[in-house]
C-alpha cells in the first residue's frame, strides 16, 4: 500500500485494501474553542459511514444500509463480518444485537445489511469493528494526514518532538452509527450511548427539528442540532469535528470543520435537503501498546430532508 501525490491529488492511506484519493484542504476562519470553519474540499476519504438511500420509511419496513467503506459517495472496499465486534439495532422497543449472517455485497463492493423496522419512532443502527495496525512509511503523508483531520495536538507534539520525518505506526477502529425515521413518531433512545470507544451522540433529534420546521423544509431555511462527542464513555472536549454530505442530487454539501467545547458538544449547523455526516478522529500516542498512536474513529449519518 502507498501514498503519493499526483497533480496535487493525494492517495489515502488508512485503507489497505484500496487506497482513496482525495483532495482535502481546509481553510481555518478561527482558533477559539467550537469556532466553526470552513472546508475547502472533500474530508470524507479513508471513513467509514453507514448511508441509506431513504431515511423516512414506514413501520414494518425492510431497508437495507450500505456500510462505505472510503468515501460517503465512493466505496473503496468491502469490510468482512470478522471485524464487526458489534452490531446493533436502538428502536423505541429497546436495543437489539445482530450478528453479520444476513450481510451481503453490492457490485460496487461495498457492504450491506437489512434492517426490518416495527414501532414508529427514531431508530440508532451502529457498527462497531474491531483494530486494526497500519505502518506509514512516508512521515509527510502521516503528517498530512493528522493536519487534515484537524489533530491538532499530535501535530504540535511531533513537531516539538523533531518526528516530522520519522514513520509511524498506528492502530486504528472504526464505529459508525446512524439515525433512521421510521413513522411519525420521534420517540427513541437516540441520546443513550452505544458504548462504543468513540461515538457521536446526538443530543437533539434532526428529524424532531425538521417537524418542527413544517415537515418539508424550504430552500435555504436552518437550523442547527446539539450532538456530543465521546471517547472511552466520557465527553471528548477539543474534538475536531468535521460535517458535510450530499444532496439529493449527489452535489457535495460544503465541509465545515466545528470544535466541541469543554462539554464535549457542538452545534451542528443544518440548511437544505441532503444526506449529513459528521465525523470525528481522536488520536493518542500509544507506546505501551506497540505502536506510536492508537485512533478511534466515529461517524454519524442521518437525512436532512
Amino acid at each position: 500500500m502507498r501514498a503519493a501525490r499526483r497533480r496535487g491529488t493525494f492517495t489515502r492511506y488508512l485503507i489497505p485494501e484500496a487506497p482513496v484519493r482525495s483532495r482535502c484542504r481546509w481553510l481555518q476562519t478561527g482558533v477559539a474553542v467550537a469556532a466553526l470553519l470552513l472546508v475547502a474540499g472533500p474530508a470524507d476519504a479513508h471513513d467509514l459511514f453507514l448511508r441509506l438511500e431513504r431515511w423516512r420509511v414506514a413501520p414494518g419496513a425492510t431497508v437495507t444500509i450500505r456500510l462505505m467503506n472510503g468515501a460517503f459517495k465512493v466505496n473503496e472496499a468491502p469490510v468482512e463480518g470478522s471485524r464487526v465486534r458489534d452490531l446493533s439495532i436502538v428502536s423505541p422497543a429497546g436495543r437489539l444485537k445482530q450478528d453479520t449472517t444476513g450481510w451481503g455485497y453490492r457490485a460496487d463492493s461495498s457492504t450491506t445489511f437489512p434492517v426490518r423496522t416495527g414501532r414508529p419512532g427514531t431508530y440508532v443502527i451502529g457498527v462497531s469493528l474491531a483494530a486494526k495496525d497500519l505502518v506509514m512509511k512516508s512521515p509527510r503523508d502521516f503528517m498530512k494526514y493528522i493536519r487534515d483531520e484537524g489533530l491538532d495536538a499530535i501535530v504540535a507534539a511531533r513537531t516539538a518532538a523533531k518526528l516530522t520525518n520519522t514513520p509511524a505506526k498506528e492502530r486504528y477502529e472504526k464505529h459508525v452509527k446512524l439515525l433512521l425515521q421510521v413513522g411519525d413518531s420521534v420517540q427513541g433512545a437516540i441520546s443513550t450511548p452505544l458504548g462504543y470507544p468513540a461515538e457521536i451522540v446526538p443530543l437533539d433529534n434532526p428529524y424532531a427539528a425538521e417537524h418542527a420546521t413544517g415537515r418539508r423544509i424550504a430552500p435555504g431555511r436552518a437550523t442547527s442540532i446539539r450532538v456530543r462527542a465521546m471517547v472511552d464513555g466520557a465527553p471528548a472536549p477539543g474534538e475536531a469535528l468535521f460535517v458535510g454530505g450530499i444532496t439529493p442530487d449527489g452535489a457535495r454539501i460544503p465541509v465545515r470543520r466545528i470544535n466541541t467545547d469543554a462539554k464535549g458538544e457542538a452545534m451542528i449547523p443544518l440548511s437544505g435537503r441532503g444526506s449529513r455526516w459528521i465525523k470525528f478522529i481522536h488520536m493518542a500516542a500509544a507506546p505501551t501498546e506497540g505502536v506510536d498512536y492508537h485512533s478511534k474513529w466515529a461517524t454519524l449519518t442521518f437525512g436532512w430532508q
